[in-house]
């Protein structure tokens, strides 16, 4: 058996995007991965930057606590394309 485990990196949705902040306040802008096998050896790593879509700008905060700037993100995928990314990932190390 493997095991998937997810560190996800997350930046504050602006308040413009009411509806949306009801929903979440905070939307990710970085997934990372590893998998591990039964005696907890890695076998894989993953990692993308997500182009956040409810924030035009990383805040210095979450900048300084992620080292996560605005400009790595703004060539970055959108959400539905890292995590296709990140589920095809997934798919691979599934077991036989």
């Amino acid at each position: 058996m493997n095991y998937i485990i997810v560190d996800l990196e997350m930046n504050p949705v602006a308040k413009q995007f009411k509806e949306e902040r009801t929903i979440s306040r905070m939307e990710i802008i970085e997934i990372g991965a590893v998998v591990m096998d039964e005696n907890f050896l890695v076998l894989g790593e993953f990692k993308t930057l997500v182009k956040p879509q409810f924030n035009d700008e990383i805040y210095k905060k979450y900048e300084t606590l992620t080292g996560i700037s605005t400009n790595m993100v703004s060539t970055a995928p959108a959400f539905s394309v890292a995590y296709e990314m990140f589920v095809n990932w997934c798919e691979s190390y599934g077991d036989e």
